[in-house]
């Protein structure tokens, strides 16, 4: 070994070659893992951004969906409104009417009422707005409904709110 810079490997054999040439291969290694690596960076980037994108489209379909028929609920309170004082005895039907509707476009998303009254007190589905005295009800039980409760699928909306026996 004459020259310091060349060594022998065993794979090499009697072949030697010099520090400069395996540093110049190891470098090489190196920049293509990093160009690899970046290039993952970038495509896991656009990847969040498609992502991002196509979820606030997903939003607003959703929300222009429930609105479009939300607004047929006002149109059917407008029509109420302008026939109240022509034909008094059906607005009790109208207004019957508008709330099946309203009823159909939340049973559409997933959304039901559920029962209370005559109940047991459960904190998680019954929000206590007082206390109230019954005979004929056992204490703890749910003596009156004063807001409905709703589910969206098996989760909780908006509890009910009920006065409880005493």
């Amino acid at each position: 070994m004459d020259n310091p810079k060349e060594i022998k490997t065993p794979a090499d054999g009697d072949e030697s070659r010099t520090l400069d040439d395996r540093l110049k291969d190891l470098e090489k290694q190196v920049k293509e893992k990093e160009d690899l690596y970046l290039r993952a960076l970038a495509d896991l980037d656009d990847y969040r951004k498609r992502v991002d994108r196509k979820i606030k489209e997903v939003e607003k379909m959703t929300k222009t969906a429930f609105l479009v028929e939300l607004l047929e609920v006002v149109d059917s309170l407008e029509r109420a409104i302008d026939s109240k004082g022509k034909h008094a005895r059906s607005v009790k039907e109208g207004d019957r009417a508008i709330h099946r509707q309203v009823l159909d476009i939340l049973k559409r998303y997933g959304v039901v009422q559920f029962k209370s009254l005559g109940k047991k007190f459960d904190p998680h589905y019954h929000e206590a707005a007082g206390i109230m005295e019954s005979d004929g009800i056992p204490s703890g039980m749910v003596g009156l409904e004063l807001r409905k409760g709703y589910l969206m699928g098996e989760d909780l909306l908006r509890p009910s709110r009920v006065l409880i026996v005493k």
